[in-house]
């Protein structure tokens, strides 16, 4: 593969580390079901409308079995993510990607609305020089995709909060950056966006059988 890379940022799917926020009325092993059916689910969106490198970035390491089949794939390379908070484990990958192919983005995966057309918009907005940002429904964001790396970009950002998507805009017009918005997607951290993803995407229904998650659960 050649080209503009896309870093998919992913959580080993570990039962009692992932989707907390989902217990109860989830257990743990159920929960870590919903996040590994997130994984494959982005995975295969990915595959199918990003034209340039797919690189899957990881943690805490890629021992998972969740990582097996991504590891020696020619459609993937792997690596594991640098110990720090999630702004410098961004900008370590974009600027990586920026200084190799002069465009780089990061994605989530915990965005089951991710759509296809939408990452290939990204892709050949990056080629033509352009830059965007994924807003998410709770004031973050799912993807951002750059052309230049700004050591200021992430400044002031308290991740994790609903003023992450504010703060980055008011960064960016501060240092004359234009981002240009993508539609404002629903992330998947609730029970409630749980039901609703489940119910409105069918793809992402089939991923949650094929992990073997209890339907009958929601």
């Amino acid at each position: 593969m050649t080209g503009v890379p896309l870093y998919l940022f992913a959580k080993a799917p570990v039962a009692g580390h992932v989707k907390r926020r989902m217990c109860p009325p989830l257990d743990e092993v159920q929960s870590a079901r919903v996040a590994l059916a997130m994984l494959n689910h982005t995975t295969a969106a990915v595959e199918r409308g990003w034209f340039g490198q797919r690189v899957l970035n990881v943690t805490p390491d890629l021992s998972h079995s969740a990582f097996e089949s991504y590891q020696g794939s020619i459609k993937w390379q792997s690596r594991v993510q640098i110990q720090a908070d999630l702004g410098e484990r961004m900008r370590e990958v974009l600027q990586e990607g920026i200084e190799a192919y002069g465009a780089a983005a990061v994605l989530g995966t915990d965005i089951p609305a991710i759509d296809v057309g939408v990452l290939r918009e990204v892709f050949r907005a990056l080629q033509a020089g352009e830059q965007v940002v994924g807003p998410s429904l709770d004031g973050g964001f799912y993807l951002l995709g750059l052309c230049e790396m700004p050591a200021d970009l992430f400044k002031g950002i308290e991740w994790g909060t609903d003023g992450v998507y504010a703060k980055l805009m008011e960064n960016a017009g501060l240092l004359d950056i234009k981002l240009e918005s993508l539609p404002t997607l629903s992330d998947c951290d609730h029970i409630e966006e749980l039901k609703r993803a489940a119910q409105t995407i069918p793809s992402f229904r089939r991923a949650l059988r094929e992990a073997r998650f209890d339907m009958k659960l929601i």
